[in-house]
């Protein structure tokens, strides 16, 4: 009797499991799975997927449409692309938080083009991402979880001008983080460990002309060796209203270090993103 009961209490078991996992997103475009986040607003989040993994170049577009529904996508949910092997990101200008460990542990992914509405990255988001060198975060960010991107292999990074909060430990173990552009004129919080010592050793934090005398004087930035930016080299990132290019990359997602014939992806000082011809 008991090895009975056992045995249903094992089968309702399997089909609950199986029940959660069919039901686990809501639906499925071009590859990417949703679940609804508000059906007053017809909003939508990037959900992690069930029956097979992301993997390659993708591509978050603003809108997407399901059974003659249209909805914005506004986030990318929590573990979203966990341990998924894709190489390249590049976001949608509608998606407005990016959640906690939303990327981590891509251990292939290279490239993130990051949304020009982006405000909030959460814990652990692209911790572990040890192939992601460069990284522009967009002007629209205001807050870097905990420990974001710990252990990512960042050599430069850009950080946006409107960035009030960077948390513990949100770039630890980056060693080889040698050029750090910060575009904010005040210089946002951070600890003594957002950054590794040998960062603050190492690397050059470059900010907004007229800036350099309060991040000498705030907590931690003042570890740095500080330059103002140069304003005036195509290739440096400016702080004036005209936005500017940062980062270029070929249409696979490789990153360029100059224009390159044919189409280019170029990312701009704001967040934005320009596909530019080269001939």
């Amino acid at each position: 009797m008991k090895r009975f009961i056992y045995l249903n209490v094992f089968i309702v078991s399997l089909l609950l499991l199986v029940s959660v996992k069919v039901s686990a997103y809501d639906f499925e475009v071009a590859g990417i799975c949703y679940d609804v986040v508000s059906w007053d607003d017809m909003t939508c989040e990037v959900t992690f997927p069930i029956s097979f993994i992301y993997t390659g170049n993708i591509d978050i577009p603003d809108k997407v449409v399901y059974n003659e529904r249209e909805f914005s996508v506004v986030r990318i949910g929590n573990d979203a692309f966990h341990r998924a092997e894709v190489e390249s990101v590049s976001m949608g200008n509608s998606i407005t938080v990016i959640e906690k460990t939303a990327f981590k542990n891509c251990e292939q992914l290279k490239e993130v083009i990051m949304g020009g509405s982006v405000e909030t990255i959460g814990d652990y988001a692209f911790s572990n991402c040890r192939q992601l060198k460069e990284l522009v975060i967009s002007n629209s960010v205001i807050s870097i979880g905990r420990s974001c991107f710990e252990e990512a292999g960042l050599e430069k990074v850009v950080l946006g001008k409107s960035l009030e909060n960077i948390y513990s430990w949100a770039f630890g173990y980056n060693l080889n983080l040698v050029t750090i552009y910060s575009l904010n004129p005040q210089p946002p919080r951070i600890s003594d460990d957002t950054f590794h010592n040998v960062v603050y050793l190492n690397a050059t934090l470059y900010v907004p002309q007229g800036s350099v005398d309060a991040y000498k004087n705030a907590d931690y930035w003042k570890n740095f060796k500080i330059r103002e930016i140069d304003a005036t080299g195509i290739d440096n990132v400016q702080t004036s209203e005209n936005v500017t290019e940062v980062a270029r990359y070929a249409i696979d997602g490789k990153h360029l270090s100059s224009p390159q014939k044919g189409l280019n992806i170029v990312v701009m000082s704001d967040g934005s993103k320009r596909k530019v011809m080269v001939k």
